[in-house]
């Protein structure tokens, strides 16, 4: 298994069957992202801010670890 999603499927079907409908549902682009905002708001990594989101200070401490990191194995930099 090389990705998350492939390891969500193989837990949600092995908990019951599920028909094609509701895999496309489950992982749709949009249910993927909600889902996945979900958690980190559950997970305290992002709060709930008027119309959006906004990053908390945990996020704050884990994102300069891995700058860090990035910087110390030479990573691309990108947008983040």
């Amino acid at each position: 298994m090389s990705t998350s999603v492939s390891v969500s499927l193989l837990l949600k079907l092995s908990a019951r069957e599920l028909t094609g409908e509701e895999i496309d549902a489950l992982y749709s682009s949009k249910s993927m992202v909600e889902s996945r905002f979900e958690k980190l708001v559950g997970a305290n990594f992002l709060v709930r801010s008027g119309n959006g989101f906004s990053v908390t200070g945990k996020t704050r401490m884990v994102l300069i670890g891995f700058r860090t990191l990035r910087f110390f194995f030479r990573h691309a930099t990108g947008s983040s």
